[in-house]
């Protein structure tokens, strides 16, 4: 089978978000893709428990990078996240950063902050929003596997 063709932009922008339970640990994250007019929307719960919502959020970055380029060659990859810790972790932390280096490539890589939990109107509040609804969702069906003692974790 051949793998489909892959959309070439300048830009493509990944908005994310991870929700996380701090007693079970269970994470669920979302990532809304864009590229030249082109979405990818994906969400699911993390297949290993997340120590700490930090760590979600990271994990929920490279899960949307994933999608990111499996689906887009892009000269310049540019997150936008609800999560300045994340964010400053995959900038200057070795481990993270050598991460997204690893699966961007030469690309560049930029990132820009959205505020949480908003009203707002913008099309990046309303995605956003998007992204922390799948996340929670994917985090409580995590949460009643655990509970039900049929998650792998």
């Amino acid at each position: 089978m051949t793998q489909p063709t892959k959309i070439r932009a300048n830009i493509c922008t990944i908005v994310c978000d991870a929700s996380h339970c701090q007693h079970t640990k269970a994470g669920g994250w979302a990532a809304w893709v864009v590229a030249n007019g082109n979405r990818f929307k994906h969400s699911g719960s993390f297949k290993e428990l997340c120590a700490t919502p930090h760590i979600a959020e990271i994990q929920a970055a490279l899960n949307g990078l994933f999608i990111a380029t499996r689906n887009v060659d892009a000269r310049r990859y540019h997150f936008v996240m609800d999560c300045r810790g994340a964010m400053n972790a995959l900038k200057h932390q070795a481990e993270w950063k050598a991460k997204v280096v690893e699966m961007a490539g030469d690309a560049e890589i930029t990132f820009a902050h959205v505020k949480a939990h908003t009203n707002g109107t913008k099309a990046r509040d309303y995605v956003n929003n998007w992204c922390d609804k799948q996340a929670r969702r994917a985090m409580h069906r995590k949460k009643g596997e655990i509970r039900e003692g049929t998650s792998t974790r």
